[in-house]
């Protein structure tokens, strides 16, 4: 296929992608549903193909981007103040969830250990915003937190997944070939950050007293991409490195700022179309998943349910079921299952992974849109705020 083809698709796709953006705000919920729909509409009819690097170098793009869109928002005083109940709620749901899940896949598909285990680790990264689109200005102990759980939980669903995929090449299953994972874990941890943290310092130095107009975006937008890739190349976390760049970035006082923000935003949504629609043209609903993989889906939300209790056992019961259904799959969960398509399908019992994740997306987000937009009315305690209200673990 030649390059004036793939130009009329990704033309196609940025056209239909924004009006179903359009339609969604409209509507006052998440566009992500409307994307995958348009892409599962287009790949039925056989109407979009991307070969497979196109598909990896707009994904990896489109990741970075997009961490560093989401982190630079966020502020860290806000951060830190719920961390210790968003770090608890994320550390308890990775291992309810690793343990249950792994156990479950295995039990109801017959999938071998790694394979189960490369599931479990793949559905546990949630991203509440996607459900929150329409709670915007309404601020609670309750929204903060799962804001606070998706900054905390998406570096673990990048970096997990990938080292037991390591695993898995290396048919790697004894304790002993595992635990040699922990020293290279470790490492992308505190290389990632240390990269993230340096070049962000830097680069808010050099904007901060030096506006170049055009250029400040353009160095901004490459400071992004050379802040993963070398993290990535020294063997660190290139999303953990993002993501400290985005929030030292959107912490700290810039001039011009807000121009400088919403110039990454048009990219990182843009790519963000072009990832969901592309990941919609795969997702094809197969019988055979459909009852084991629903059947799985509830399972997943009771472990997510228990997670929540163990973490906050004094908080309302509205509480716990708002925490509980908002598991939607964001474009973390996205971008792997097309890596994994593009380049690990050809490993056994790969496709079942990927079909199950795919199901997993569908449904998370279905769920997540239908809690978002009647969650004013179902949830009024949790997403509006009260002051003698916590939710504290105490």
């Amino acid at each position: 296929m030649n390059l004036e083809a793939y130009l009329i698709y990704v033309a196609i796709i940025l056209l239909l992608g924004t009006l179903s953006s359009a339609l969604a705000y409209q509507m006052k919920t998440s566009n992500v549903f409307f994307l995958i729909l348009t892409g599962m509409i287009f790949g039925a009819l056989g109407m979009i193909q991307f070969p497979a690097t196109a598909i990896i170098t707009i994904s990896t793009i489109a990741l970075i981007l997009v961490i560093f869109d989401s982190a630079n928002k966020f502020s860290i005083k806000d951060f830190l103040r719920h961390s210790i109940d968003a770090g608890t709620l994320s550390l308890i749901f990775l291992v309810f969830n690793i343990f249950f899940m792994t156990i479950a896949v295995h039990f109801f598909f017959h999938l071998n250990i790694l394979l189960s285990l490369l599931f479990a680790s793949l559905i546990y990264g949630i991203d509440p915003m996607i459900a929150l689109v329409m709670l915007k200005g309404k601020k609670s102990d309750t929204v903060s937190i799962l804001e606070v759980e998706s900054i905390i939980n998406t570096p673990l669903t990048i970096i997990i997944p990938f080292l037991i995929l390591s695993l898995i090449k290396k048919n790697a299953i004894a304790f002993s070939d595992m635990s040699s994972q922990i020293v290279p874990f470790i490492q992308q941890i505190i290389l990632g950050i240390g990269i993230g943290v340096i070049l962000g310092f830097l680069v808010v130095l050099v904007l901060k007293h030096n506006f170049m107009g055009d250029l400040s975006h353009l160095t901004l937008l490459t400071s992004s991409i050379i802040c993963y890739v070398f993290a990535e190349y020294i063997q660190g976390s290139g999303v953990l490195a993002i993501t400290a760049f985005g929030l030292i970035f959107g912490n700290t006082k810039i001039h011009h700022k807000v121009e400088l923000e919403n110039f990454a935003s048009i990219f990182s949504y843009t790519l963000e179309i072009l990832v969901f629609i592309l990941m919609g043209t795969f997702l094809i609903i197969q019988p055979e998943y459909i009852l084991k993989g629903t059947a799985l889906f509830v399972f997943y939300l009771l472990v997510r349910f228990a997670s929540v209790y163990v973490s906050f056992p004094k908080i309302g019961l509205s509480d716990k079921i708002f925490m509980s259904l908002n598991v939607p799959k964001g474009i973390d969960v996205a971008i792997i299952v097309l890596l994994l398509i593009s380049q690990y399908n050809t490993i056994e019992g790969m496709m079942s992974v990927i079909n199950l994740s795919l199901l997993f997306i569908l449904y998370s987000i279905v769920l997540s849109t239908i809690v978002g937009t009647f969650g004013g009315n179902l949830f009024k305690n949790v997403i509006v705020p009260k002051k003698a209200r916590s939710l504290s673990r105490a």
